[in-house]
């Protein structure tokens, strides 16, 4: 509504008089619903306004932002959402649409699940300038305490698992086996579930299946020796959206998995548990527009807690260097750097490979661009140098752009030369930790069939 200057100064004046008195105000801090199923970056306007009306009013009683995770087992719009991320427009919400919406109810979606989290306090001072940057970090810590707070599906965790071994379809046994290690881990964690963690997994798929199976998202073949399950090949991305509502309580083990993966290719110095640090905090950086992380200390002592929960003596065998790390990738339960983190690196790699197509940063259409990385990926797909069909989605091009630009590979003072040779780098960077997550991908699927005990 920033085109409509009447309706912005009518809400501003509005929000005024609910502060003004005390009353409470319920927003969306994205700004909208979820099109990932992952917490996306807040918009800051609204909360711009409320800290500017709680400056010009009562300083005296605090400003509580309380987060409250709505969470779906599964969701109506999914469809359309997948369809707008690969390249489609969205659908006009006519006469028409209603009825189709009204239509899709009859098909069984489960709980809706509403959690809250532990309130953060606005800092009001009476007559100091406001900090500049304290409506984003009032943003940042409100988001990290909303993650905190928002449970994990059974849908979440059965395409998580279906999504990390595909192409690969798994037997029910294997799925079970899979889910349980899952299951073993997350109870070890502080982590918030819609269900009793100490549910078998068994009962976890006896209750989450069936709905799965009716959406179309999971398939089910059976004429083979036994049952095998994977997810639709043109469903990855609602599959994506489902498994992104526990991505929250994964991503942080990823990154630890990828930084040792780090370490045991490409070695490491006489200090391995520092070498560990310092990648750790690399990729910190580079997932920095994908995820929401607490401090620096905080995400370290998260981060080791979590390899500690997985393996005991991760520390003894990382302080041994290759021998110690080969012997902790044979032990390390459960691996999530492929299942948590690969889409987003595959994606990431698209963008990097076709920025070396482009030319100067001075014509860079956006829009052609992603359009660009869409056709590259499908065809990447469709040879399976892209392992993951939900890599291809324009919210993931779009981020792997922040990236680039991060980087300087979008910068127009520089001369042609330089930034060929920033594209060049940023591009083997990203092939270098594609080849890390493939590796995780491949000892995964190892220990699944065996030749890994």
């Amino acid at each position: 509504f920033n085109d409509n200057p009447v309706y912005k100064a009518v809400l501003q004046r509005y929000i005024d008089y609910l502060v003004s008195r005390r009353f409470p105000l319920l927003w969306s801090i994205e700004g909208g619903r979820s099109r990932t199923g992952k917490l996306v970056p807040p918009r800051y306007g609204l909360l711009h306004w409320l800290l500017n009306a709680a400056e010009r009013f009562d300083k005296t009683q605090p400003l509580y932002i309380v987060p409250l995770s709505v969470v779906f087992e599964q969701v109506v719009d999914v469809d359309a959402y997948a369809h707008e991320q690969l390249g489609g427009v969205k659908k006009p919400e006519n006469l028409s649409w209603f009825y189709q919406y009204l239509q899709s109810f009859k098909t069984p979606m489960g709980k809706i699940h509403i959690r809250f989290g532990d309130p953060v306090q606005a800092r009001v001072d009476a007559g100091q300038p406001r900090d500049p940057i304290a409506v984003e970090r009032l943003a940042f810590e409100t988001c990290v305490e909303l993650n905190r707070s928002t449970p994990v599906t059974r849908a979440s965790l059965v395409c998580g698992t279906l999504l990390a071994a595909s192409p690969q379809a798994l037997t029910q046994t294997e799925l079970r086996s899979e889910l349980d290690i899952l299951l073993d881990y997350l109870r070890a964690t502080d982590c918030k579930a819609t269900f009793p963690l100490e549910q078998s997994a068994e009962e976890l798929l006896q209750a989450s299946l069936p709905e799965l199976l009716d959406s179309g998202v999971v398939h089910c073949f059976e004429a083979g020796i036994e049952p095998v399950y994977n997810v639709v090949e043109d469903k990855a991305l609602d599959a994506a959206y489902y498994r992104n509502n526990a991505i929250h309580f994964l991503f942080t083990g990823g990154i630890a998995d990828l930084a040792l993966a780090k370490l045991y290719i490409d070695g490491c110095g006489d200090e391995p548990l520092q070498d560990l640090e310092e990648e750790v905090l690399q990729l910190r950086k580079l997932f920095q527009w994908e995820f929401f992380f607490p401090e620096k200390e905080e995400f370290l002592e998260g981060l080791y807690r979590d390899l500690d929960i997985r393996h005991s003596e991760w520390r003894e065998l990382t302080a041994k260097g290759k021998d110690g790390l080969h012997q902790l990738f044979r032990e390390l339960s459960p691996l999530l750097g492929h299942g948590a983190l690969e889409p987003y690196l595959e994606s990431y790699r698209i963008v990097s490979e076709q920025l070396l197509e482009h030319g100067s940063a001075e014509d860079f259409d956006q829009k052609a661009f992603i359009n660009d990385c869409l056709n590259i990926g499908r065809q990447l797909h469709l040879q399976r140098q892209v392992v993951s069909a939900e890599s291809i989605a324009k919210f993931m091009f779009n981020t792997g752009l922040k990236v680039a630009k991060s980087r300087g590979l979008l910068d127009i003072s520089v001369s042609s030369s330089e930034l060929g040779k920033r594209r060049e780098e940023h591009a083997e960077d990203m092939r270098a930790i594609n080849r890390r997550v493939r590796a995780l991908r491949s000892l995964a699927s190892a220990r699944r069939s065996g030749i890994l005990n």
